[in-house]
């Protein structure tokens, strides 16, 4: 089943439909989810609808502190960024890019800045230019940097 994109998107998306607990997602990364998550992402970056799921997989189980660290120390982030700029022209690719890094930085400053020193901030900034018209992608696209400039601001 590994060569087959449609099962391979399904196991993705019952893991982010599993991930509705801080526990439960630290229970997928302890049983290997997120190497399985993070592997599929760099194997199969080509394949632009696997991609969409397997990013809204590793933003569900972001929903972790734990997990986050352990996605950016992975190399996560910048897989996230490489995929956007890839599929730049999927605005659901874009969207779920933003969203993924938004969970990564989210109470976490120092993912923020590997993901803006990764150039998460160039590549956001592509994807609201290349989709003006998707409110999703606008949004998402400036959540990241508003989370870590709130902490400066105190």
């Amino acid at each position: 089943f590994t060569d087959d994109c449609s099962v391979l998107s399904e196991i993705c998306a019952t893991l982010a439909r599993l991930s509705v607990r801080n526990e439960f997602c630290q229970e997928i990364m302890d049983l290997g989810g997120l190497n399985f998550i993070v592997a599929l992402l760099a194997d199969c970056i080509d394949h632009q609808e696997l991609v969409k799921h397997v990013l809204s997989a590793i933003r569900a189980i972001a929903g972790n502190d734990d997990v986050k660290d352990a996605i950016v120390n992975a190399g996560g982030t910048d897989l996230i960024i490489l995929a956007m700029s890839r599929h730049l022209g999927n605005p659901q690719v874009c969207e779920q890019s933003c969203a993924a890094l938004c969970m990564l930085a989210l109470r976490k400053p120092e993912n923020c800045r590997v993901i803006m020193e990764g150039g998460g901030a160039l590549a956001a900034l592509q994807a609201m230019k290349t989709h003006p018209k998707e409110v999703a992608v606008q949004v998402m696209s400036l959540f990241p940097y508003w989370d870590h400039s709130s902490f400066h601001a105190f």
